[in-house]
């Protein structure tokens, strides 16, 4: 199941998604364990509740973000927040949000909330597919020293675009095996397994989402594979016999 709330009145046409992500112990702070700028943490956190929401067809309508550092913290996140906004072109959607200045925490803390509308439905993979990840999974400090490995947002962007790509999944935490088992059960796809190449593990976790599992049409194979260069990686299928 994607990470994603769908929410519709009983008495209205209009279908509401919400999806949201969270940072625990990355920033700045003494204790946090991975030391970065509040500004780059603010912009993976919005990165991955955008990715989410774009990624089932939805149109963000405003962003919460709930800020555990401190004030001093919250420009450099709305900082971020808004570059990843920009990166996708959503440059006019408002943000609120409040900020923890009654306690002081031991390590930086955040999150972002997306609330929008539903405005195309992109879940359905034919079994005659093909499956590649675009960009690589990674972690922590990793994400900052190998970004040339993450999927761009501007990429991301573009392949949503794009007809002939079925389905395109974040992939977080669990890594890419969890996402394709789900997408597989999703749409009652007779697959049993996948391989990738060596370049990429099917279980690490991707993080902040820096890649993406795709399903497309066959013919669009070279297509895809030009405009994602080298962040694009086949994934071989066994078939249920």
């Amino acid at each position: 199941m994607r990470d994603v709330l769908y929410y519709r009145d009983e008495n209205s046409s209009t279908e509401l998604i919400i999806t949201t992500d969270n940072s625990g112990g990355v920033g700045l702070k003494e204790q946090d364990l991975v030391r970065v700028p509040n500004d780059v943490v603010g912009y993976y956190a919005a990165r991955v509740a955008l990715m989410e929401h774009l990624s089932v067809g939805g149109s963000p309508q405003m962003v919460i973000v709930q800020n555990f550092t401190g004030d001093h913290a919250w420009n450099e996140y709305k900082s971020g927040i808004n570059k990843a906004m920009n990166e996708l072109g959503l440059d006019s959607v408002p943000m609120i949000g409040s900020s923890e200045t009654n306690f002081t925490l031991l390590q930086s803390a955040m999150s972002v909330t997306v609330i929008g509308k539903s405005v195309v439905k992109r879940d359905h993979t034919p079994v005659h597919a093909e499956f590649a990840v675009i960009g690589t999974p990674l972690i922590g400090q990793d994400v900052v020293n190998m970004e040339d490995k993450v999927l761009p947002l501007t990429l991301f962007n573009y392949l949503l675009s794009q007809k002939g790509i079925y389905e395109i999944v974040p992939i977080g935490s669990k890594g890419i095996q969890a996402e394709w088992d789900m997408l597989c059960n999703r749409n009652k796809l007779p697959w049993l397994g996948i391989r990738a190449d060596d370049s990429i593990s099917l279980k690490q976790s991707a993080g902040p989402s820096t890649c993406v599992l795709i399903s497309f049409d066959p013919a669009k194979l070279a297509y895809i594979k030009k405009a994602t260069g080298s962040y694009f990686h086949l994934l071989s299928i066994s078939a249920d016999e």
